[in-house]
């Protein structure tokens, strides 16, 4: 989204700054007056300007008019110019000197060497010098001082002139870059300051084209230990804020402050922040994180000092709607002592989305399943004294797989034995129930075949013929995990290594599904039969159980999104925010809940022994291990909010916030869409002290309005 590039007056100066700018140079080298002095005497300095010559009589016989003076002067300094160059065709010369700019301006002086006054504003001043001589002859010429926070620190920045490899700061040699007149500021024993001019077109006017921008995406810029930066001048370095103030773009982090220890401008500059993106253009997440603020126009870490911030636009791109992105703040300040923004525009972008949760782990293949019975077939005549034989299951039930949730599911059960015992003259046939597990252990045991048998030896007609044996009961499934719940709206916010987390609240996750129980055991069965003068048995086991399943994975909750907000404040002491407008993009949408996955599927429990050819004998099949319980799905995140203020920390005691307008993005959507996040005037985090203090106490509700235009129109703020 452009920059609301709304300006609030039309001028050609700063408003006059804090005094203490004066002040804080006191670290750095004075030019006094006398230094001035000796200075031009001496034919002026790296910013001297106009000719050598030097006489009351022109040898010419014309009278011409030659202004020489500093190109710069010390803001609240006292400057001397100079008129002896000058010449006259008759006479002794008379001088006239009148300020012509800026407007308003009303400093004169008819002295030949005057000394002049230097605002406490960042300005060009402009003088006329009318030369006259005793004929009445006249000639007029101007000169024009810059003046600046400090003459020792000053380094200027041009695109269009500068060169970054033979630069010096000066007006007549400017840096082409403001990165390369950071560094070689940074690099200062003591706080320089840069001066921006904006970008020329070919007719030495300031563009205004999409096309016209210092291009610093390369990297971050940092201006360390009250480094200021001021923008707004033509191509006469004159002031001009309606214009000429150069664009400076960036990518996810445009311009830091740090160690903020003595009183620092950023003035009459537009900050554009880009997001990242990829070759083919989709915004890039890459090495930044989704939950935390990562992308800033301006960011200010530290200092016992104050930072002023005024006559600037600050944007910060929107992040593309469905991409998982960061939080987003025009301005964030941490650690320092003093902030005010002041007569700006101050834009964050809408946020990225939050991440979705995961689903749940896929199901297993089928749990254990149980082993079949056997049948045995035993003939027995008189001859044989002792002919014991017995089938058991070959192994145990269904074995339940290693389950990754809170719960263990079950194993299949035994199937019944069947037995067959001889001991002369009675033959013993026992048959037993399958074990027992089904749903619950009270749940009776499958049945065995017909009761224990015993008959006499000899005895020559059938005694059974046929055996059924009940099956194990089926396992019961496991029962299902239960939904994550939606988060309530609001955010949170915590600072850690000065990275803000500033986002809405998870989803909470789905719970896990309840393991399956395992099947029982079949019972087992046996038929027994008198041949001629022998005895046939067929004996079958049961079938044993399969296991149950494994509980199903839940789903995780979605991210929350994080916020968008217009300045973001921890452990700033005293703030103020007067006459802005004040912007979000709105929050992103909240990350989706994941699904919860199927249970594991219960084992089959094993078949009985069968036989149909010498007798009609069926044991029971083992009961079916239980299915896994679905896991719970897990909620959406909150969406993203949206606030023109944030302030939060123990060292924070006093907002101003007045006389603002609030041109706020909605919250965004959660992750289902069933809410949104809030979206607001002014967040206080829950750390501030007990004695914190709006002003005025109805900040909030009066003083600050809502746009009523688009763009939005600036409040009517007086001067300071």
């Amino acid at each position: 989204m452009p920059l609301l590039s709304t300006r609030f007056r039309a001028t050609s100066s700063s408003r006059l700054f804090d005094s203490s700018l004066v002040v804080r140079r006191a670290t750095r080298i004075s030019i006094s007056l006398i230094a001035i002095l000796v200075i031009a005497a001496c034919g002026g300095n790296r910013e001297s300007t106009g000719s050598s010559g030097g006489g009351v009589s022109s040898p010419t016989g014309v009278t011409a008019a030659t202004a020489t003076g500093p190109a710069t002067a010390t803001a609240g300094d006292r400057f001397m110019l100079d008129a002896s160059q000058s010449t006259v065709a008759s006479g002794t010369a008379t001088y006239r000197w009148t300020q012509t700019a800026p407007a308003g301006a009303s400093q004169t002086s008819t002295s030949e060497q005057p000394t002049f006054n230097a605002p406490n504003s960042i300005d060009a001043l402009v003088f006329d010098l009318t030369v006259t001589d005793e004929d009445g002859g006249t000639d007029t010429t101007s000169i024009q001082v810059n003046v600046v926070e400090d003459t020792t620190g000053a380094y200027f920045v041009s695109q269009t002139d500068g060169d970054d490899a033979t630069a010096d700061g000066s007006i007549a040699m400017p840096y082409q870059t403001i990165r390369a007149a950071l560094v070689a500021s940074n690099g200062l024993a003591f706080p320089a300051d840069l001066y921006i001019q904006g970008v020329l077109d070919a007719n030495r006017d300031c563009d205004a084209s999409a096309s016209a921008f210092y291009d610093e995406t390369a990297g971050l810029l940092v201006a360390e230990f009250g480094i200021s930066v001021y923008g707004g001048f033509d191509a006469d370095w004159r002031r001009d804020l309606t214009d000429c103030r150069p664009e400076i773009r960036g990518r996810t982090e445009t311009l830091e402050f740090r160690d903020v220890n003595e009183p620092t401008m950023l003035s009459g500059v537009r900050i554009r922040t880009l997001i990242p993106r990829t070759p083919g253009g989709a915004p890039d997440l890459g090495a930044l994180e989704s939950r935390v603020v990562e992308l800033f126009g301006v960011r200010v870490i530290g200092g016992g000092d104050k930072l002023t911030i005024e006559f600037a636009d600050i944007d910060v791109e929107d992040w593309d709607l469905g991409f998982v992105g960061p939080g987003s703040a025009a301005v964030f300040a941490d650690g320092i002592d003093q902030l005010e923004i002041f007569d700006s525009v101050i834009r964050a972008g809408r946020s990225g989305e939050g991440v979705s949760g995961a689903s749940g782990v896929p199901p297993f293949s089928r749990a254990g399943n149980g082993t079949n019975g056997e049948t045995r077939n035993t003939t027995v005549s008189s001859a044989t004294s002792i002919v014991p034989a017995t089938v058991t299951p070959d192994a145990p039930g269904g074995v339940a797989s290693l389950c990754p949730g809170p719960a263990a599911s079950t194993d299949g059960e035994l199937g019944g034995r069947a037995a067959l015992a001889y001991t002369r003259p009675v033959f013993a046939l026992a048959q037993e129930a399958g074990d027992a597990r089904g749903c619950a252990p009270s749940v009776a045991a499958a049945a065995a075949g017909p009761n224990s048998q015993t008959i006499p030896f000899g005895v020559t007609t059938p005694i059974s013929t046929e055996a059924r044996a009940q099956s194990g009961q089926d396992g019961c499934d496991g029962a299902a995990g239960a939904f994550g719940s939606l988060p309530p709206a609001g955010a949170i916010l915590s600072v850690a290594s000065t990275i803000p987390e500033f986002r809405s609240q998870n989803g909470q996750s789905g719970t896990w599904g309840a393991p399956g129980i395992g099947g029982g055991g079949g019972g087992s069965a046996a038929v027994l039969r008198a041949v001629n003068v022998a005895v046939r048995a067929t004996i079958g086991s049961g079938g044993t159980g399969g296991a149950g399943g494994c509980g199903g994975a839940p789903g995780l909750g979605g991210d929350g999104a994080s916020a968008s907000a217009a300045i973001l404040l921890n452990e700033t002491n005293e703030v103020t925010v007067r006459c802005n407008i004040l912007a979000t993009g709105g929050g992103g949408r909240g990350g989706s809940g994941g699904l919860g996955q199927l249970g594991q599927e219960g084992g089959f429990g094993g078949g009985g022994g069968i036989d149909r050819n010498i007798a009609n004998l069926f044991a029971g099949d083992g009961g079916d291990g239980g299915d896994g319980g679905e896991g719970g799905d897990g909620a959406a995140g909150q969406g993203g909010d949206s606030y023109a203020v944030v302030i939060a920390g123990a060292m924070a005691s006093e907002l101003t916030y007045e006389r603002n307008v609030l041109d706020l993005g909605s919250g965004g959507q959660s992750g289902d869409g069933t809410s949104v996040g809030l979206s607001g005037s002014l967040f206080l985090g829950t750390n501030l002290p007990a004695n914190f203090d709006v002003i005025p106490a109805d900040a909030g509700a009066r003083r600050n309005l809502p746009a009523t235009t688009s763009p939005p129109t600036a409040p009517n703020c007086p001067a300071r």
